[in-house]
């Protein structure tokens, strides 16, 4: 008001200096009409329209008094409602005009804000790496944007994060933005009820409640909230294939130590069991059990390398090769591994001719 009041004064104090000036310099109705016309456009542009229209009336008294015969008397004529029509006209036109600007200037002012925020909310909410950004985000969005509260549905581990007071209908209809794959404004509460989706793929809801942002800006916090959310799940599943591969490095290296520590006492034994064989002078039984210390000795170092082979394979990365491999096959290769010699023989295996 100040501001139009000022505005006011000084085109008032411009329009009697111009009708001073023009009266001692003698100047006509035309030349002096159209000085008037100057200051109702900075009144209509700076002041509006009613400042404007204050200046018109002023100015059109000036020019009925001082320019119109008979001077000095306010006698009526059509040149003078002429010139008030014509200052009304451009006072309207301007006005409206400069209005329209002021606005479009607000709006774009009001955009430029709301990107900045933007911008702070994803530094803040993206340059996090924490487990569960939920909470973050919906704290992160209410603290920058102003907002009385924020909530957040996660439909992927079904979750639910709330920022400030929300009201009870609130978690419902968080749900149903993300059901219904929509985006909605509540005009009573002044809440966007908005869909958190990557691509065509829906993964929950965000509620802003109690805001006048726009439309566009709703839609980018939601697809910020949905890229945030998906980034902290591929982050969690890198760190997770991260700590699988050192357990089966480590599971490696044990196996590894575990099958080297069982081949060195067992190449001694076999070592001293063959001794004791070539020395010789051993009765039946004492060659028996030399003998059963071997074959033991055999198979304990035949499963420690495997143990080491099995440490390799599992270490390196490898792709599995499928081959067709019948019944039979496998039931005569366990047949084979059967001690004595005897236990082998007792067993037959009939095979069909269409068992493939």
């Amino acid at each position: 008001i100040w501001r139009d009041l000022q505005c006011c004064g000084l085109t008032l104090a411009g329009v009697g200096v111009c009708t001073w000036a023009s009266f001692q310099m003698g100047q006509g109705f035309a030349f002096t009409g159209f000085l008037y016309l100057v200051f109702v456009v900075l009144a209509a542009m700076y002041g509006g329209f009613r400042s404007a229209t204050l200046v018109s009336i002023v100015s059109a008294a000036c020019l009925n008094y001082f320019f119109v015969p008979p001077i000095f008397s306010f006698v009526n004529s059509p040149a003078n409602w002429v010139a008030l029509g014509a200052f009304e006209f451009t006072a309207l036109v301007i006005s409206k005009l400069s209005h329209q600007e002021h606005c479009r200037t607000l709006e774009v002012e009001g955009l430029y804000d709301e990107m900045g925020r933007l911008y702070q909310t994803s530094r803040r909410i993206l340059l996090d790496s924490s487990a569960e950004p939920g909470g973050l985000i919906a704290s992160s969005i209410r603290d920058v944007f102003s907002i009385n509260s924020v909530q957040l549905f996660d439909a992927v581990p079904a979750a639910v994060y709330v920022s400030g007071p929300c009201p009870a209908e609130a978690e419902a209809r968080t749900r149903d933005a993300y059901i219904l794959n929509t985006n909605v404004f509540d005009e009573a509460s002044r809440t966007w009820y908005c869909v958190l989706s990557l691509g065509a793929r829906p993964m929950g809801g965000l509620a802003l409640i109690g805001t006048g942002i726009t439309k566009s800006t709703a839609i980018a916090l939601a697809s910020l909230t949905a890229i945030a959310l998906e980034r902290a799940r591929i982050l969690q599943k890198e760190l997770r294939a991260q700590a699988d591969r050192q357990t089966e490095q480590l599971r490696a290296s044990v196996l590894d130590a575990l099958a080297h520590q069982f081949k060195t006492p067992l190449a001694v034994t076999r070592t001293a069991s063959s001794g004791l064989l070539a020395l010789g002078g051993l009765s039946e039984l004492q060659t028996g059990f030399v003998n059963a210390i071997e074959q033991q000795a055999r198979k304990l170092d035949d499963l420690a390398s495997r143990l080491l082979r099995a440490a390799v394979l599992e270490s390196t990365e490898f792709k599995p090769q499928k081959k067709a491999l019948l019944f039979s096959m496998l039931l005569e290769a366990s047949i084979r591994k059967l001690e004595p010699a005897a236990e082998r023989d007792r067993v037959r295996v009939n095979v069909s001719n269409d068992e493939s």
